[in-house]
């Protein structure tokens, strides 16, 4: 019996630590699956641009599964534009997440709404 208790003590300790890993684990994951779908947006804004001379945002959609986060252009629904943003922001428990938003504009400057985040850190050092 004394055996059987020791043994759920320590699980039930390796559970406690496991846990908090695991869930910060989820959060970067789901953040560099966003960070990976705003560059593959900025590219395919950037070949709308090549041929067309100007942005478009109402084409380059992206991924609706994706985890954690909204993404949207600003401005919304433009077809000739010359100045875009790609915001994605967090939604669920992915607001715990230290980065906050993610956010990146037509000239590739990237940031992130925590002042507490390194943006380097946040954006997966890309």
């Amino acid at each position: 019996m004394l055996e059987i208790i020791l043994v759920s003590a320590i699980l039930a300790v390796l559970l406690v630590m496991a846990v908090p890993v695991y869930q910060q684990y989820l959060l970067r994951t789901y953040r560099t699956q966003a960070v990976g779908e705003l560059i593959s947006m900025a590219a395919c804004q950037a070949q709308q641009r090549a041929s067309g001379g100007a942005y478009n945002t109402t084409t380059c959609a992206h991924n609706d599964a994706l985890n954690g986060y909204t993404v949207s252009y600003l401005p919304a629904e433009a077809e000739s534009v010359q100045e875009y943003q790609i915001t994605a922001l967090p939604i669920g428990r992915q607001v715990l997440d230290r980065c906050g938003s993610l956010t990146l504009d037509h000239s590739g400057r990237r940031w992130v709404s925590s002042e507490n985040a390194d943006r380097l850190t946040c954006w997966a050092g890309r």
